[in-house]
């Protein structure tokens, strides 16, 4: 390892500048923390808010990176196996983002998995690209959506020649990965890029035992949390680019319309700080927390009723290979996943990551313990007692087939034409203006633009029943959705500019204010 890596130039610049002494006439207006509330200062202590700064020539800038920003990203490429890095400080949402806006343009096509983050969707609008959509596998005997294969990539790029892009989930939510290497070279093979949404996996790669990351398979662009497995901060996330197939000008301006113009300086410190823990560490502490994951997974695993996913499990549709950091409950009682998952949380103080109807996910990391593993075996152990013997049948709640061709308008099309709002009940047929998302998993079931299934609507109002939630609707009860309206003729309307000009001189009074439309 370069005894460069042992070092953070930006955490190093930030507590250089806190410990100056300088007056701030500059923002934010806490001053150093001085004016911030004084109860949440005592909690969190003064030094954040000494971290706290702005654009300031000592601590350089995040769009315009000339020193300590531009050196901090130089020595994350290096440890990430990247050409180039950017750090993210609006999460990976604005990293799929940008990969998409990099990527496509209007009216230009892209594979994507049926179950990629809802923000890639974001990505679509904002470009007005054509999404070609895989169908992931359901993995029937665990109630979830599996990864793409190779095979279907090639059979997308078949019935769809010149796409620009191919997107690929590095893991899964519940840490299934594709043979993304296979994946790489296919889409190259077909003259498209190949971009990673590698939220949950930005740990790959610093263990043998873990499935390769992006960067390691020749992807172009990959979007990692750094702040989801590793040691950074929420919010903080890192873009990573390698060859020389990207826009890099256009990923840059994407960067630029997309990220705050006011970074926070404390999550970049956190991003210098967690690569350099990598780099130095990263192998020693991995070993740790795989040992305490499998450890952990057997005892579960012996627990009557409990099913913990696996590399035994992998090798077939939908699970290449699997993130062994994760442990993925398979909950085989009368019960749902969401009741042990509240019954962990309110009895145990153990906080699951997520539950669905039939599993409860857990993420563990670098800073869990042996004492909490054994904690969790124990109360797992405890709620089996108290099921064991009860013959209730456990609610059944199916996932509907994610079934590609049904896309009507692009999802720009969709959200930028005229909507109205019916109830969920009554959808059926219509053409979504919205992105439905039931939390959890958050996998998006209907995005905007298209038709709206019998089987998903009746699928929605089953989770809201269950007491999930639905992601991307503006009615947050999740009771009704907007729909495309048919446009009409004659919907432009006439204004009396010289009346309003007599409003704006106080000649006038305004006449009655149109209504919003919906």
């Amino acid at each position: 390892m370069p005894a460069e890596q042992r070092r953070a130039p930006l955490f190093e610049a930030i507590a250089a500048y806190a410990r100056s002494g300088k007056v701030s006439f500059h923002t934010p207006g806490h001053k150093h923390g001085r004016g911030v509330y004084a109860p949440f200062r005592r909690f969190l202590g003064r030094r954040v808010f000494m971290a706290d700064l702005t654009l300031l020539e000592e601590v350089d800038s995040l769009h315009e990176p000339r020193s300590v920003i531009r050196e901090a990203q130089r020595l994350a490429a290096g440890t990430f196996g990247s050409d180039e890095t950017y750090f993210l400080v609006n999460g990976t949402s604005v990293g799929n983002q940008t990969m998409v806006w990099a990527a496509v343009r209007e009216g230009q096509r892209i594979v994507i998995p049926r179950n990629v983050h809802r923000s890639v969707f974001a990505g679509l609008m904002l470009t007005g690209a054509r999404p070609v959509y895989v169908t992931p596998p359901v993995l029937e005997d665990w109630g979830i959506y599996g990864n793409i294969s190779p095979e279907q990539v090639v059979e997308a790029l078949r019935a769809n020649p010149g796409c620009e892009a191919v997107m690929v989930n590095n893991p899964t939510y519940y840490g299934q990965t594709s043979d993304l290497a296979k994946i790489v070279a296919v889409a190259h093979r077909a003259g498209a890029e190949c971009l990673v949404d590698e939220a949950h996996g930005p740990h790959f790669g610093f263990h043998e035992a873990l499935p390769p990351s992006a960067m390691a398979c020749g992807a172009d662009l990959a979007a990692q949390s750094t702040h989801k497995v590793l040691g950074a901060m929420t919010q903080a996330s890192m873009l990573h680019l390698a060859g020389a197939r990207v826009d890099r000008a256009r990923l840059r301006m994407g960067l630029q319309l997309l990220q705050s113009t006011s970074p926070s300086y404390v999550l970049l410190a956190s991003l210098d700080v967690a690569r350099l823990q990598m780099a130095v560490s990263g192998r020693r502490l991995l070993d740790r927390v795989i040992g305490m994951s499998r450890e952990t997974t057997r005892a579960l695993n012996r627990i009557p009723g409990i099913r913990c996913f696996g590399p035994e499990h992998c090798g077939r549709p939908g699970a290449h290979a699997f993130d062994e950091t994760r442990i993925m409950l398979h909950v085989d009682w009368p019960v749902s996943g969401f009741e042990v998952a509240h019954r962990l949380r309110d009895e145990w103080k153990l906080q699951p990551e997520m539950a669905d109807s039939q599993n409860v996910l857990f993420l563990v990391g670098q800073g869990n313990t042996w004492g909490q593993m054994k904690r969790l075996v124990t109360a797992v152990r405890r709620l089996e007692r108290d099921y064991r013997g009860h013959i209730a049948s456990r609610p059944s709640l199916p996932l509907p087939a994610l079934t590609p061709g049904r896309v009507v308008l692009t999802p720009r099309e969709a959200v930028l034409a005229s909507a109205r709002r019916v109830p969920l009940a009554e959808a059926t047929g219509e053409v979504s203006a919205e992105l439905l998302s039931p939390y959890p998993p958050g996998v998006p079931l209907v995005a905007p633009g298209e038709l709206i299934t019998k089987e998903v609507a009746t699928y929605l109002q089953g989770v809201l029943r269950a007491g999930g939630r639905i992601n991307g609707q503006a009615d947050m009860t999740g009771r009704t959705v907007r729909i495309v309206e048919a446009p009409t003729s004659g919907s432009a309307k006439d204004v009396d500019f010289d009346k309003m000009l007599a409003f704006v001189l106080n000649q006038d009074a305004p006449g009655e204010p149109e209504k919003p439309r919906h």
